[in-house]
């Protein structure tokens, strides 16, 4: 397990050095949601196992990302694992659109959510909204600036739930 999270910390240094640099002309494909979602939620449930969470994933059929696959597991890699790390027990994940329509995917947890007036904040580099000490506070900026690479957003606010609903989308 060990050994899987650093090759995957390596893959991903290399492919943003990779970016940085202009080394990887971005071509754009024709990504499923559902498969990285399942992909990530599988992985996740193994990382927190001791808190027993429910990820539920709600994905519209034919749902897909026009972009590098790399870039969504980026992205909603760094949002599922905010939402594991906050939810008291439940996450709820929705995806739908793409190709002809905006590709909207919303990640909600029943945690304690996101003061209003931190929900712009939490999106710039290092900024910490908590006390945890966990991470660099750097996923939220970093999943915002792959999303506005695609003229995307990420917006912040409650959820039905209680906690955080984050929406990514994509015109």
């Amino acid at each position: 397990m060990v050994a899987e999270q650093t090759d995957r910390m390596e893959e991903i240094v290399s492919y943003q050095l990779q970016r940085a640099t202009g080394g990887s002309a971005r071509l754009l494909q024709r990504v499923p949601v559902a498969p990285v979602l399942e992909r990530l939620r599988d992985s996740l449930l193994k990382v927190y196992a001791g808190r027993a969470l429910d990820i539920q994933l709600l994905v519209e059929a034919g749902c897909m990302f026009r972009g590098d696959e790399r870039d969504l597991m980026e992205m909603l890699g760094n949002l599922m694992d905010n939402a594991c790390k906050y939810a008291r027990r439940r996450i709820r994940i929705s995806a739908a659109g793409g190709d002809a329509n905006p590709l909207d995917i919303i990640v909600e947890d029943d945690g304690p959510g996101v003061a209003p007036a931190l929900c712009r904040a939490i999106l710039q580099r290092g900024f910490r909204a908590d006390s945890r000490g966990e991470g660099q506070g750097i996923g939220l900026s970093v999943t915002a600036d792959i999303a506005a690479s695609y003229q995307g957003g990420l917006t912040i606010d409650s959820a039905g739930q209680g906690g955080a609903r984050v929406r990514l989308r994509f015109n």
